[in-house]
């Protein structure tokens, strides 16, 4: 399996509001599948999948809670704050 096309193209959907590829982007990053894990990064994806009430989110969010302290914290709300308004409002109907 090409992790790197993986990336790409979950990537390029996720930025256009794509829940789903958001959901598998998250994940490839808690699970450092094909890229570097990494918490923050993973929570933003997660949070804003969430926030379009894509299943098994909450899940996930909460076990990556479990990770981190309150400044990783903050920081990955900030970033999911960011990314939805970057990567999810423009794209809701």
């Amino acid at each position: 399996c090409n992790h790197g096309i993986n990336l790409s193209w979950y990537r390029k959907a996720a930025e256009t509001g794509h829940y789903e590829a958001q959901m598998n982007l998250g994940e490839m990053y808690r699970t450092g599948n094909g890229v570097e894990p990494d918490v923050i990064e993973a929570y933003a994806w997660f949070d804003i999948a969430s926030r379009q009430e894509v299943e098994g989110t909450s899940e996930k969010l909460n076990s990556l809670l479990e990770l981190m302290g309150p400044e990783e914290l903050n920081a990955a709300r900030k970033r999911a704050e960011e990314y939805y308004a970057k990567y999810t409002e423009p794209f809701l109907e």
